[in-house]
């Protein structure tokens, strides 16, 4: 079974208001979702694991 997370569960991880991980998605901080559900993008979540060690961000989950 695949762990997705999306905008909201990637907030709580990183201790972070919805709307900056929005802001982050529109400056292309973000790496590209690795699907997309009604609701909007969604990452698996080694993908967001990964990309928060790349950048320095730690992870509060």
């Amino acid at each position: 079974m695949l762990d997705l997370m999306g905008p909201v569960e990637i907030a709580a991880m990183f201790n972070v208001h919805p709307v900056t991980v929005d802001r982050w998605r529109r400056d292309g901080k973000l790496p590209p979702p690795d699907g997309e559900l009604r609701r909007g993008p969604v990452w698996q979540r080694e993908t967001i694991v990964d990309w928060g060690k790349e950048t320095g961000r730690d992870a509060s989950d």
